[in-house]
């Protein structure tokens, strides 16, 4: 009998405080789908501290552990990949992994995003003449109107920035030893997946700004956007975590990024995008 499937979804950031051993404010989440008749399966939401008591180090370390596990499919992450192409230059993308993997962050998980743009471009960010640089694929949803950061933008006053969160997932994928899409191929096992839930819930025609946050309308935005899921998946736990908490809602929605690679169910495939993908990599979206 074949073993069901397991999906990942990882809700990322990029401000270090949110990693901290002691935070119970932690941004960061990690849902765990299971396939299961007659939907998959929410079996698990927490935030990232929860997983330093079983692996007993600190939470980005005890992610990368998590990530070593052999008991997933692919884990959709909400945080770019790769930066864009002209930023790569005359390397491949692992060789440009690699070397992000050795920019120095000393007392810090990740590197500072002012540190990460200043390796990568020998400048101190805003950059002057295009101070947000886009990927492609950042492109085409931010002319569908999904507030898209840039993973180059970052500056002393700069706020909301792209480039620490980009800074700290591309050091999480330095210390993997598994497959990447869309470089890796979906047939793959245990693949890690670029996925962004804003573009997802505008495919799905779903609330996709303004659901973060106290009021009585983000409140009732993540009610539709649950109530959708519903139809999706079966919640055993976490609905709760949902409604309260829109970055516990983002890690769920990462799932079907997931899904949508390894069951063939991708909104758009990406063989006319090869140019850049092959350097700059690709947002899954589920159909």
């Amino acid at each position: 009998m074949a073993s069901k499937k397991t999906w990942l979804g990882i809700d990322f950031s990029g401000d270090h405080l949110k990693w901290r051993p002691g935070c119970t404010k932690s941004n960061v989440w990690i849902a765990t789908v299971q396939d299961a008749d007659p939907r998959p399966e929410l079996t698990s939401l927490v935030q990232v501290q929860e997983l330093s008591k079983t692996f007993g180090k600190p939470p980005l370390e005890s992610l990368v552990d998590r990530l070593q596990k052999n008991d997933f499919d692919a884990a959709g992450i909400d945080a770019p990949f790769s930066v864009p192409k002209q930023f790569i230059k005359d390397l491949d993308y692992f060789s440009f992994l690699t070397k992000v993997g050795k920019i120095l962050h000393p007392n810090r998980p990740f590197p500072r995003g002012i540190s990460f743009v200043e390796e990568i471009t020998g400048k101190t960010p805003p950059l002057e003449k295009d101070p947000k640089p886009l990927r492609m694929i950042d492109e085409e949803w931010s002319k569908q109107k999904v507030n898209v950061r840039s993973p180059m933008w970052d500056g002393q006053k700069a706020r909301r920035t792209g480039a620490p969160m980009t800074a700290a997932c591309m050091t999480l994928l330095a210390q993997r030893d598994k497959p990447i899409w869309p470089w890796d191929d979906r047939n793959n096992k245990k693949l890690l997946v670029e996925a962004f839930p804003a573009a997802q819930l505008q495919k799905w025609n779903l609330p996709y700004e303004k659901y973060n946050g106290s009021s009585p309308e983000a409140r009732l935005a993540r009610e539709k956007i649950v109530g959708d899921l519903r139809n999706r998946a079966d919640f055993i736990v976490g609905e709760d975590k949902m409604l309260s908490s829109a970055d516990a809602l983002d890690a769920v929605i990462c799932t079907f990024a997931a899904q949508a690679v390894t069951e063939g169910q991708l909104d758009s495939e990406r063989e006319q995008w090869k140019e850049f993908w092959k350097l700059e990599g690709w947002i899954a979206v589920h159909k």
